[in-house]
């Protein structure tokens, strides 16, 4: 991470989620205690790193708050960089407003799918921002940015008392979870869609995927079987106003049509509030978040 955020001398920083204290007190040790705020939203946290960084002989500035608003007092900012990861559409605008132009930003960025990369922006003059994905990341979210638990068993549940007719489809359920690349470009084109597995006990081979999208209320499984699996037909039920494996299906053949491509060939811009994937180029859009 601090080698994406690749910091010169004389450069200020900016670093939300302090945690520990250990990337500050790296920044700090290169750059000058003057030279690096670190912002943490838990308190307890914030006096800890404090005071582990005093012991280290350091004194970089560390701010209690949310991180999600930055730290405008000290800003412009050269790097900026999260050890929370943000969701999908979600990179807070101040963050942006208060790095200078050709600054960079270094971010963990999440789907509700569950893919997570770490993504590299550069500002530029405009206010706007444009970047890569720099590879893998895993990161506890912002707080405001993660997903509720409790919403699998209840979909789990209306999926369970359902007797929707099924349909069916060639596409292995196991491609759209657990393909890197696919389950990826799955995340980045079906917003706010959730996903559990379910296991038969007593067989490996069997299992259920549930997808549900919790403000509209849809729901979809699809059915694996060892039968299922050798005739490459896979028993499909979807229920509400968003078709959730139809949209899953479709981003994963867009995926296959543009070669199956790693997340590191895909972009992100940030724009007059939008934030939008893309692969290769700009021109060729994955996904537009409002």
């Amino acid at each position: 991470m601090l080698d994406a955020l690749d910091v010169e001398p004389g450069q200020r920083v900016l670093e939300i989620g302090t945690g520990t204290g250990y990337n500050a007190a790296l920044l700090a040790s290169r750059l000058g205690d003057e030279q690096v705020v670190t912002v943490e939203l838990d308190a307890e946290l914030a006096d800890r790193a404090r005071q582990a960084l005093k012991d280290a002989g350091l004194d970089p500035v560390v701010v209690t708050g949310d991180g999600a608003a930055g730290h405008p007092d000290r800003a412009p900012y050269d790097r900026v960089v999260a050890t929370a990861a943000v969701a999908a559409g979600r990179i807070p605008q101040a963050w942006i407003e208060q790095t200078r132009p050709g600054g960079r930003l270094v971010v963990p960025w999440r789907t509700t799918w569950g893919a997570g990369v770490l993504v590299t922006l550069v500002v530029h003059d405009d206010g706007t921002a444009t970047g890569s994905v720099a590879g893998d990341a895993f990161f506890m979210p912002l707080r405001d940015h993660r997903t509720p638990w409790g919403h699998a068993a209840r979909f789990g549940r209306l999926a369970e008392d359902s007797d929707l007719p099924a349909t069916t489809t060639g596409l292995p359920p196991n491609r759209a979870v657990y393909d890197r690349g696919g389950s990826f470009a799955v995340g980045v084109q079906v917003p706010d869609v959730q996903h559990s597995v379910a296991h038969d006990d007593t067989d490996p081979d069997v299992w259920e995927l549930l997808l549900f999208h919790v403000d509209s209320g849809s729901w979809a499984t699809v059915q694996t079987t060892p039968d299922a699996t050798a005739a490459s037909r896979f028993d499909v039920r979807q229920h509400g106003p968003r078709r959730l494996w139809d949209e899953v299906e479709a981003a994963h053949d867009w995926w296959h049509r543009h070669g199956e491509p790693d997340p590191d060939r895909f972009g992100m811009t940030l724009a007059g509030g939008r934030q939008t994937m893309w692969l290769d180029t700009p021109e060729t859009e994955a996904h537009i978040s409002e």
